[in-house]
């Protein structure tokens, strides 16, 4: 034996102790194959239960009661597996090369295991069996009694995986899985950052509208203020449009005051001048009267006097104001007439000289009382324009008070605008700014730190998101990548192992093929073995096709060629002849002693019971007898 064979681990003894029909036994293994034989119902198969119940099978725990495993009349039994060779596999063992695994099972169904004689939880078997490369569950590692059957009826699914974790292929499973997991939880966290960034932008919509009217708000403010500006400089405006307007008519009535200032002195000197030629008109007349018989005086006088008022009367008879005076010029007038009437008759040649004088004097007087009436009209107007003059200024100091304190409160508000509009126009546009704002209703400022925030985790959660897609894309690359790997790889062991399994099945006069069932989804790939005899097409092997030996015959085929790649130090298979007819038999117990006779790097038991061909001494045989109820196990020496 080679030392590396030496260094492969093996079990070099199995005791049963009150366990099925063994009341205590020792059975020992040797490396390379070991034929278990004896009549059914001797106790073969429960030497292989044995073990894998050491070992942590949960199948039988699935089936039956671990109670049924008990001797009939015990209480307790125990399995115990003894390997050598374990070397520093097993950290925990600190570097002991020998391994014995034991369980123990009570009535009650309560069991225990316990590692070179330190109990241990089940978990701790299990994961020293992972590190040996062995899973009593495989039936790929362990094929127990039926179970030829029951390998033609599992699953496509459940039979690659078997293939992976017996070949050592499972890490490539575990990795694509891994990677599948990794993608699942980002697509799980993209889908939730992508619901979360949906409700966020939904959210983001309400606040974006609050902010919007927010900012419609603020600039309807800002413009209300403007205009509360505009139209206090407006007021001003208007104020100052007044007071230069009052002050316009202002300047306009002193102009007119003085126009009628000069005009009045024109008149009073007009006047003066008339009255001194009145003066000397009058001399003349007095002058002649002196000459003439003084009757004749008399009635010139009478004449003239009643002429004048006469015709005085009349001039001022215009002005509704001289109305008094011009009823009593006329009276006088009517007076002097009446005197000329009773003294004209006597008197005519005296008034005929003095007619011309007279026309003269009444042509003096006539311009003297128009010009002392125009002198009046003027004087009239002239005090009417004063009295408004008066009026304006006070108007005028008024609205300079006015203006300043508009002047003051409009400086209150802000500076003056380049441009100011009229009152109106500015007051029409304020009613609307403020109906706007009052159909707004109450806006918050807060509103601008929660559309701000909201803005933040949306912007936030996009970046998270396309950091996640990202990821996805990476984890789906590494899906893919592993996954490449994980087909190849597998596709390379089916590829390396069916000529092995059309060898075998050469010796039934058979033919077949291996194969993946959906190799682009890990979850729903398969194996799937397909098998055709004496001819016939190669089919899938089901529990429905193939006859019960075609079926033994096809998966213990495909078993032994699989055998130079599986990883497991222990290999064993119970009974995968029943079936079989004794053609069929005998050519696989050739290929076995052929292709697993002298093999020392790994560890087979193959169980039958029917005869056992001859074979060399590389072959440890062991017979198993009942006697009397009891089990008896036997190594037959060469």
């Amino acid at each position: 034996m080679s030392a590396k064979a030496a260094q492969t681990p093996a079990i070099t003894e199995v005791v049963l102790e009150n366990f099925m029909s063994y009341e205590y036994a020792r059975i020992p293994l040797r490396r390379g194959l070991n034929l278990i034989c004896g009549p059914n119902g001797a106790g073969k198969s429960s030497i292989l239960l044995g073990i894998a119940i050491a070992l942590g099978q949960t199948y039988t725990e699935r089936s039956r009661r671990l109670s049924d495993l008990i001797r009939h009349g015990k209480d307790i039994a125990r399995v115990s597996v003894i390997f050598e060779g374990v070397g520093r596999r097993i950290p925990k063992l600190r570097g002991e090369d020998k391994l014995i695994v034991s369980r123990y099972l009570r009535r009650d169904g309560s069991y225990w295991f316990e590692v070179n004689h330190r109990e241990e939880p089940k978990s701790y078997v299990l994961e020293v069996m992972r590190r040996l490369g062995i899973n009593p569950d495989n039936m790929l590692i362990i094929m127990h009694q039926h179970m030829m059957e029951s390998f033609a009826a599992t699953s496509p699914q459940e039979r690659l995986r078997m293939l992976e974790e017996a070949v050592g292929l499972t890490g490539y499973r575990e990795k694509v899985l891994s990677a599948q997991k990794r993608l699942e939880a980002v697509l799980g966290e993209e889908e939730r950052v992508r619901e979360a960034v949906a409700r966020a932008e939904d959210l983001l919509a309400y606040w974006e509208r609050e902010y919007d009217k927010l900012l419609r708000w603020r600039q309807l403010v800002e413009r209300k203020k403007a205009l509360e500006l505009e139209h206090a400089w407006a007021q001003v405006a208007r104020l100052e449009k007044s007071v230069e307007s009052l002050r316009d008519r202002l300047s306009r009535i002193e102009r007119r005051l003085e126009e009628i200032g000069d005009r009045l002195e024109q008149r009073r000197v007009e006047v003066e001048g008339i009255q001194q030629k009145l003066s000397g008109v009058k001399a003349d007349i007095r002058s002649k009267r002196l000459d003439y018989e003084s009757m004749l005086a008399a009635l010139a006088e009478a004449r003239a006097s009643s002429s004048l008022c006469e015709e005085f009367s009349k001039r001022i008879s215009a002005y509704p104001q001289l109305s008094d005076l011009a009823q009593e010029y006329a009276r006088r007038a009517e007076e002097a007439a009446e005197r000329a009437r009773l003294i004209e008759a006597s008197f005519s040649r005296a008034g005929a000289e003095l007619e011309g004088l007279e026309s003269q004097a009444d042509e003096l007087v006539a311009s003297l009382m128009e010009a002392r009436v125009d002198e009046a009209s003027l004087m009239v107007r002239r005090e009417f324009l004063e009295a408004d003059a008066n009026r304006l200024r006070r108007e005028i100091e008024q609205g300079l008070r006015d203006l300043r304190e508009a002047k003051a409160r409009a400086g209150e508000l802000g500076r003056r605008p380049s441009q100011v509009r009229a009152v109106s126009e500015v007051l029409e546009e304020l009613r609307l700014v403020s109906s706007q704002l009052a159909l707004m209703g109450e806006v918050s400022e807060k509103v601008e730190k929660g559309y701000e925030e909201h803005k933040k985790r949306l912007e936030l959660l996009r970046e998270k998101l396309e950091k996640l897609e990202q990821d996805r894309e990476k984890a789906l690359a590494e899906v893919r990548k592993r996954f490449k790997v994980w087909e190849e790889q597998v596709t390379k062991v089916l590829r390396e192992v069916e000529p092995v399994y059309n060898e075998i099945l050469a010796l039934v006069g058979a033919r077949g093929f291996l194969g993946l069932s959906n190799p682009q989804d890990l979850e729903t790939a398969g194996l799937e073995l397909a098998v055709g005899f004496r001819g016939a097409e190669p089919r899938v092997l089901d529990p429905y096709t193939q006859s019960g030996g075609e079926r033994s015959v096809a998966t213990m085929a495909f078993l032994l060629a699989l055998q130079q790649k599986v990883v497991s130090p222990f290999r064993a298979v119970d009974e995968f002849d029943v079936h079989m007819d004794p053609a069929n038999r005998e050519a696989m117990y050739r290929a076995i002693i052929s292709m697993l006779g002298g093999e020392q790097r790994a560890q087979y038991v193959v169980i039958t019971p029917g005869y056992v061909p001859s074979v060399d001494e590389s072959v440890h045989v062991i017979v198993v007898q009942n006697v009397g109820g009891l089990s008896e196990a036997r190594y037959v020496e060469r």
